[in-house]
């Protein structure tokens, strides 16, 4: 009876711990060219590998909800998209044979919409993509006739996408945001020249970018791209990979420093310190407020019609507002990592390539423990009781 009292109880526990858990899609070593079929699920904490599974030829893309129970995978040379059950990384869901390479993949704010798209074609891609997760029914949501959609960005509570828009006919290019529930309009600019839009607001109401030209950090309202304000520090020469640490306040990484930059005001401080400096070259994700996850950029040598990746992979964990850098995790082969999207989820219970157990943290294990130590106290109360 005690045995089966505690088994219940451990596999209750097992399902309200939580871990932060990043999902990879795999670069690896292959004949001609590296191969990308993998996914790898990581436990954030220790660097630890949990599990490793074959998905498909052009792994790329993945999404991970807000809960960090499901994850979308899109399978771009097959023309396919999956969904995970994060507890097992097993496909519980998939759609095959879609009208265009899933090269990006988004999810709507209330988790009804998958969005997926095809870029970098040249003239030739002018549709944003559906799957209404209700019914499976898939369609071109958004079509621009004589215009190619060369970006999407999303904001980072996924109310809202901004389709950056480029017009072959005349070359000129233009903005537009869409609520990501419905895809009702909100704004709609054209510009004058392409501006390489990194991010947009949770607000919906501005974009942001850097202007390497002119060394500035510009903010633009997205309804008439009138410029709310533009930061400069001496010196510098480019900004990028911005993220919101907070409602308020931006982290722009340059090449001399970080920055900290206040969304209303434009006025911001370098994050100076005595070590060497932390820039993000490669592909990050939030853990926290002033956390990152940073994976390098793979690098693959190119000769005579074959290919080989050149680069080990390396995974960190970076803190912009004291300059720490822990690495996490080294391969000891050559391996790497594009992931496109969300990637950072937060719940994993069951690692099966390195431990056949659930991932708890110090206080699952303690109620565990405390637990069983209370029902054995019970039964030898019970047994003392009976021998009286």
């Amino acid at each position: 009876m005690i045995k089966t009292i505690y088994i219940i109880l451990l596999l209750l526990f097992s399902q309200w711990v939580t871990a932060k858990v990043a999902y990879l899609p795999l670069i690896e070593p292959d004949v001609f060219y590296p191969k990308e079929t993998a996914l790898m699920a990581m436990d954030l904490d220790s660097g630890q590998i949990l599990d490793r599974v074959e998905i498909g030829d052009g792994t790329k893309s993945v999404f991970v909800d807000d809960t960090g129970k499901q994850l979308y995978v899109a399978i771009k040379y097959e023309k396919r998209i999956v969904r995970l059950d994060t507890s097992t990384l097993k496909i519980v869901e998939q759609w095959n044979n879609l009208p265009s390479y899933p090269d990006k993949i988004i999810l709507s704010e209330d988790n009804k919409k998958l969005y997926f798209i095809q870029l970098n074609v040249g003239t030739g891609i002018n549709d944003l993509y559906q799957i209404d997760l209700n019914n499976n029914q898939i369609s071109s949501v958004i079509n621009f006739s004589n215009s190619a959609i060369i970006k999407v960005i999303y904001s980072n509570n996924l109310k809202y996408l901004t389709l950056l828009v480029e017009n072959h006919i005349n070359d000129e290019f233009s903005i537009h945001t869409y609520s990501s529930n419905d895809l009702s309009l909100k704004y709609s600019s054209n510009l004058t020249n392409y501006l390489p839009i990194d991010m947009i607001d949770n607000e919906g109401e501005n974009f942001y970018y850097g202007d390497n030209n002119q060394s500035q950090f510009i903010s633009r309202k997205l309804s008439d791209i009138s410029i709310n304000w533009s930061y400069s520090y001496s010196g510098e020469t480019a900004y990028f990979s911005p993220y919101e640490k907070d409602s308020s306040t931006l982290i722009v990484n340059g090449t001399i420093n970080n920055y900290m930059i206040n969304k209303q005001t434009g006025s911001g401080t370098a994050l100076t310190s005595d070590g060497a400096q932390i820039n993000l070259f490669g592909h990050f994700e939030h853990l926290k407020l002033d956390s990152l996850i940073l994976i390098n950029y793979p690098e693959i040598f190119c000769i005579t019609g074959m290919c080989h990746l050149t680069s080990k992979l390396n995974i960190s964990k970076v803190n912009l507002i004291n300059n720490s850098n822990e690495v996490i995790y080294q391969s000891q082969n050559y391996l790497g990592s594009n992931p496109i999207g969300r990637f950072v989820g937060e719940n994993f219970y069951r690692g099966t390539a390195v431990q056949q157990v659930p991932v708890l943290s110090h206080l699952g294990l303690f109620l565990l423990l405390g637990g069983f130590i209370y029902l054995v106290s019970l039964r030898n109360i019970g047994l003392k009781t009976k021998n009286e």
